[in-house]
């Protein structure tokens, strides 16, 4: 059965590799960009997708509501990557709190517009580099919104948590169960740079959340934003290869569609289509899988 190799290793030193890795990422986000506090997709329409399940997931990790969702459907390995080292801290607490605190106390501490640092899960077992970024506000009297330092502002981040998938009440507890069993792993990095740093097993994920990261596509050299066919294509190249035959691909197109056209040709030229999914939940742009053609 493959497997992959940082599966036994240590969050810490998986951020090791890329401590001094600074390399041009293909978005406009960077290594000291802030975290949304929540979903601004809306994510829980993914619940309909009919993705493969008890299968490794990739996804970027974004507000952290991915990986949460993802392993609490069934996947049991999640890869979560991100340039952003906010994202990946705040994500590794969220998912701890998930898979440990009950509803009403992830939902007093996380959810909760009115959170303050007094009531944030603090002792859970995270890397060094979260404990870094978050420890300094275990005296704050703020409220976590109002925290800059680490997250973008309210409005700006939209932080529909309702739209998350796994913040309902009513499926909480399962889904928590479910994760509870999955394992976690962040890299600090670029997707293309990903694939290029670690050993990936041809045809190995079950499904792949690229979230809106190719409405932010750019060129690294000129820092333009590049939508194109081109731009597209060693991005979703990669991640395609290591796909299950039944894998599925799963992104938020936003941003009036700016770069539809080019995830289009490009998932074409890949032997992918790909579909709307129903609109069920709030939030910004439509959820889209894309699948292997017959």
């Amino acid at each position: 059965m493959k497997t992959m190799h940082t599966t036994n290793e240590s969050q810490d030193s998986i951020y090791a590799r890329y401590k001094k890795d600074e390399p041009a990422s293909v978005t406009i986000f960077n290594r000291q960009s802030r975290a949304y506090r929540f979903t601004n997709e809306p994510l829980a329409d993914v619940l309909d997708a009919k993705l493969p399940a008890d299968a490794p997931s990739l996804i970027i990790t974004g507000a952290g509501d991915a990986p949460c969702l993802f392993a609490g459907m069934g996947s049991n390995e999640i890869h979560c990557v991100d340039i952003s080292e906010r994202s990946n801290a705040w994500c590794e607490y969220k998912f701890g709190a998930f898979t440990q605190m009950p509803y009403e106390k992830f939902s007093a501490a996380l959810i909760d517009s009115h959170a303050t640092w007094s009531t944030f899960p603090f002792d859970i077992p995270v890397s060094s580099l979260a404990k870094g970024i978050f420890e300094p506000h275990r005296e704050s009297g703020k409220n976590l919104i109002n925290t800059q330092a680490i997250f973008f502002d309210q409005g700006y981040a939209g932080s529909i948590a309702e739209s998350a998938g796994y913040t309902e009440q009513d499926r909480y507890a399962a889904m928590q169960q479910n994760a509870m069993h999955a394992t976690i792993r962040f890299y600090l990095t670029d997707l293309t740079k990903f694939f290029e740093k670690e050993r990936v097993p041809d045809g190995y994920f079950g499904a792949a959340y690229l979230s809106n990261m190719l409405d932010h596509t750019k060129d690294p050299e000129t820092g333009l934003f590049d939508f194109s066919t081109t731009r597209m294509l060693p991005v979703l190249k990669p991640v395609t290869q290591r796909l299950r035959k039944d894998g599925a691909i799963v992104l938020n197109i936003q941003w009036g569609d700016r770069a539809k056209k080019g995830i289009d040709e490009a998932l074409d030229q890949l032997g992918f289509g790909m579909r709307v999914l129903p609109n069920n939940y709030i939030g910004c742009g439509r959820m889209y899988v894309a699948t292997r053609k017959a």
